[in-house]
């Protein structure tokens, strides 16, 4: 339903699982946009994000980034990605009160699975540190 929104999502690197990093972000829109301006902003060496200065900054992930299908392949097989919540925004008014509940969710599935920096994960911030008061 329209007010169903892909919410949560994990590249998963989880180190504790197979010793690699992890990252958690969020979005009130379309997950599949969201992914698609992560791919794109790989392939085209946009620092916009952990994900993509990740990619870009570490030579062991060296993508062929033409043709397109040869770069999808190879990102697929070195990212995994999983949509591990859905939110149901039917109760909520406003654009800013879905960024802010997204936010706080966003923020607890990066301390329950130790995404920031500080854990040894991709995340730099806290989502919490995001939001607006």
């Amino acid at each position: 339903s329209s007010s169903m929104v892909d919410f949560i999502w994990k590249q998963w690197y989880q180190r504790r699982v197979r010793g690699r990093r992890a990252s958690v972000g969020s979005t009130v829109n379309n997950f599949k946009t969201r992914w698609q301006n992560h791919k794109s902003h790989i392939r085209k060496s946009v620092r916009s994000c952990e994900i993509s200065c990740h990619f870009n900054d570490n030579q062991f992930h060296n993508l062929t980034k033409e043709p397109l299908k040869t770069f999808d392949n190879e990102l697929s097989d070195q990212i995994e990605v999983i949509i591990f919540e859905k939110l149901d925004f039917s109760k909520c008014l406003t654009f800013e009160d879905r960024s802010r509940i997204a936010k706080e969710r966003e923020s607890y599935w990066q301390n329950e699975l130790m995404t920031l920096t500080d854990f040894g994960g991709l995340n730099k911030r806290s989502a919490l540190n995001e939001i607006k008061n």
